[in-house]
């Protein structure tokens, strides 16, 4: 049997332990028990959600995926692009767990930094820096902007779904509950769409 990958935890206390311990049925008990935690978390005058990486995996890649592709699609440039591969590579060595914001804001600063020297010889590093910076952007645009329609994206939209009528049939007394979101991609605002939840 495969080591369960979903994680459950309160504070510093994993929820999912004596669950993960059994061998009986363990993803079924695990997503039921989550299930039921969070119907009880409804219950709370005041209560947040942090949406964070991860989210929205198994239909988008989460960060390290993208990284990863990333990484890939500039190892597989030609021998005339080795100064990008190079810039990609000294970057990534600056940055903590293959963060690919990181890599951006870096990127960002040192293209601002450039335009405004009008030496001819930085144009070249300019020019490079904006096609690292396109070759990242565009990697990211095309995995995380996904058709709705198809039907294993269908399946997390309907999660999504599920969570937010359950917001929405929250007991008046209590106070609203408030959503945030590290993710960027567009789940959120296509699941509170379709229900018409401004």
């Amino acid at each position: 049997m495969s080591e369960i990958k979903i994680h459950f935890q309160q504070g510093l206390t994993d929820l999912l332990k004596e669950i993960k311990s059994s061998n009986d049925e363990v993803e079924e008990k695990s997503f039921q028990l989550i299930t039921d935690k969070i119907s009880e978390l409804f219950n709370m005058k005041n209560i947040h959600f942090l949406f964070g990486s991860g989210t929205s995996a198994g239909a988008i890649p989460t960060m390290i995926q993208l990284f990863n592709k990333v990484e890939d699609k500039i190892t597989k440039l030609s021998e005339e692009q080795k100064s990008i591969k190079d810039e990609f590579n000294s970057i990534n060595k600056r940055v903590k767990d293959k963060n690919l914001e990181d890599i951006l804001g870096i990127l960002y600063s040192h293209r601002v930094y450039l335009s405004d020297d009008t030496d001819e010889s930085k144009l070249k590093e300019f020019k490079e820096c904006e096609e690292l910076i396109n070759i990242i952007e565009t990697v990211i645009f095309e995995n995380i902007n996904v058709d709705f329609n198809d039907s294993s994206i269908k399946k997390n939209i309907e999660n999504y779904q599920r969570f937010y009528r359950k917001t929405a049939l929250r007991n008046k007394d209590l106070s609203r509950i408030n959503v945030f979101t590290t993710n960027n991609d567009l789940f959120n605002e296509t699941a509170l769409d379709s229900l018409n939840i401004h």
